[in-house]
C-alpha cells in the first residue's frame, strides 16, 4: 500500500509519463500524416506519368503496399458485356491462390452484391464469421490469410465501374487505414479513366462513356502473362 506521502511524490512522475506518452502519440500521428501526404503525391505523380495499362497499375500497387500493410488488394472491374460479373484488372496477394488477371466472377449472391446496387463501402470485420461460399468470395476474400476486408466502390464519371478490395490481418488494421484506402480507391478510379482512351481496340467505340471504354479495354488479352498469384515485383 502507498502512503499519502508516496502518492504525492508519484503524482509528478505520473504526470510527466502521461505528457511524454501524449507527445510520442502526436509525433507518430505527424509522421503518419507526412507519410500519407508523400504516398498520395506519389500516386498522383504515377498517374500523370507516361505509364499505361499493367505497368501503371503495378506501380500504383507497389506504392500502396509500401504504405498500407495488407494481406491482399484487388482491383475489380464490372463487365459491361455481362452486368452481373466482375473481372480482375490487377491484384496483389501474399498467398498463393487461383486468381489471375482477366478472370471473371459473378457477384450475384455474394457479399459484394449490395455494393453494386448501392455503391456503398463494405466493411467486414471478421471474414471467418461470414458465410462466404461463392467462388468470388472464396478466392477474392478468403484465399489471402487475412481476416478483415474493406471494399470500396470505384466511381468513374458518376458511374459505378467496379470495386477495390483491401484485405487486412484484422479489423483494427482495417479501421486504422480506412481513410487511406478510400483515397487510394479514388485515385485508382482516376488511373482507370486515364488508361481507357488510348488502349481501345481499333474496332472499339471511340466516343463511348468511360465505363464502356474501360470494359472494352480490359476484355482484350493482357499485355503480360496474366497468371500471377504473387506479383513478382514484391
Amino acid at each position: 500500500m502507498f502512503s499519502p506521502e508516496d502518492v504525492e511524490a508519484l503524482i509528478p512522475l505520473m504526470s510527466n509519463a502521461a505528457f511524454t506518452y501524449e507527445n510520442l502519440r502526436l509525433l507518430r500521428d505527424l509522421e503518419y500524416a507526412d507519410k500519407k501526404e508523400k504516398y498520395l503525391a506519389r500516386l498522383i505523380s504515377t498517374i500523370n506519368s507516361s505509364m499505361q495499362d499493367i505497368e501503371l497499375y503495378q506501380n500504383l500497387f507497389k506504392d500502396t503496399i509500401r504504405m498500407i500493410p495488407l494481406r491482399a488488394s484487388l482491383l475489380l472491374l464490372k463487365n459491361a458485356a455481362m452486368p452481373d460479373q466482375v473481372m480482375i484488372v490487377d491484384f496483389y496477394s501474399k498467398a498463393n491462390n487461383r486468381m489471375w488477371r482477366g478472370k471473371s466472377y459473378s457477384f450475384k449472391g455474394s457479399i459484394l452484391e449490395p455494393l453494386f446496387t448501392q455503391a456503398d463501402t463494405i466493411v467486414v470485420e471478421n471474414l471467418s464469421d461470414e458465410n462466404l461460399n461463392t467462388p468470388l468470395e472464396q478466392e477474392a476474400l478468403l484465399s489471402h490469410g487475412g481476416n478483415a476486408a474493406v471494399i470500396h466502390p470505384l466511381i468513374n464519371a458518376g458511374k459505378l465501374i467496379g470495386c477495390f478490395i483491401f484485405i487486412h490481418d484484422n479489423a483494427k488494421e482495417a479501421e486504422k487505414h480506412q481513410s487511406l484506402t478510400v483515397l487510394t480507391a479514388d485515385i485508382f478510379a482516376l488511373a482507370m479513366e486515364k488508361t481507357a482512351c488510348p488502349n481501345l481496340h481499333s474496332s472499339g467505340p471511340a466516343n463511348c462513356p468511360p465505363s464502356s471504354r474501360l470494359a472494352v479495354c480490359w476484355l482484350r488479352p493482357p499485355l503480360i502473362s496474366n497468371r500471377s498469384s504473387v506479383i513478382p515485383w514484391i
